[in-house]
C-alpha cells in the first residue's frame, strides 16, 4: 500500500535495520511475505477508451442515500456513477473530500488522504460505480456535512474530461 505516510514507514524500517546493522543484532521478520507475482490479472492503465455510465445519469452522480443522519463512530457510505480511476493520476489530486457546512460555505475537513475515508470502484465491463465509505471520527464536530466524489472520464471523442459529484447533506449529531 501506498500513500501519504509510505516514507515515515519506510524511514521508519530503514532506521531500525541500520540499527541492527550497526548494534550487529539479529532481525526477527514477524510477518510473512506475500508475493503476488503472477497471482493478478494484468490490467492496462489509462485506456483512451470511452467511459460509460448508464443512461439517465451523469458521471458524478450520486446513488440515493439510505439514511442521512449519522452519529459520531458511525460509518457513512455512498455510491457516484464513475470512471476508471486510472484515467488520471494527479499527484495532489483528490478522490473523495468530506466537506462541513461553516456559515454558508462549505470547508473541506477530510480527503482521501484520511485514514478514516476510504473509496472503492467496482466495474461491470465500463460502467463503474464508485463508493466512498467514511468512518466518523468521535472527535469530529457535530453539524452537516456532504461527500464530494471527484474524477476523470472519456468522452465518446477519447477526450479526457473532468467530473465532480455531490452527495445529499449529512447530519452529525
Amino acid at each position: 500500500m501506498h500513500g501519504q505516510w509510505s516514507l515515515s514507514a519506510y524511514q521508519q524500517v530503514s532506521a531500525q535495520l541500520a540499527s541492527a546493522l550497526e548494534n550487529g543484532t539479529e532481525v526477527n521478520q514477524t510477518t510473512e511475505y506475500d508475493d503476488w507475482r503472477g497471482k493478478t490479472a494484468s490490467v492496462l492503465l489509462r485506456r483512451d477508451t470511452p467511459n460509460n455510465v448508464d443512461e439517465n445519469v451523469k458521471f458524478g452522480e450520486a446513488l440515493p442515500q439510505k439514511k442521512t443522519h449519522y452519529a459520531k463512530n458511525d460509518i457513512v457510505s455512498v455510491k457516484f456513477w464513475s470512471s476508471d480511476p486510472t484515467n488520471n493520476f494527479g499527484v495532489d489530486d483528490n478522490f473523495l473530500l468530506i466537506e462541513r457546512k461553516q456559515d454558508d460555505e462549505w470547508i473541506t475537513v477530510f480527503t482521501d488522504h484520511d485514514w478514516s475515508t476510504k473509496i472503492r470502484w467496482e466495474a461491470d465491463s465500463d460502467v463503474h460505480l464508485a463508493e466512498v465509505i467514511w468512518e466518523i471520527p468521535d472527535d469530529v464536530e457535530s453539524g452537516e456535512y456532504r461527500i464530494r466524489h471527484l474524477g476523470h472520464y472519456n468522452d465518446a471523442n477519447g477526450k479526457q474530461q473532468s467530473f465532480t459529484g455531490v452527495s445529499q447533506s449529512l447530519t452529525i449529531e
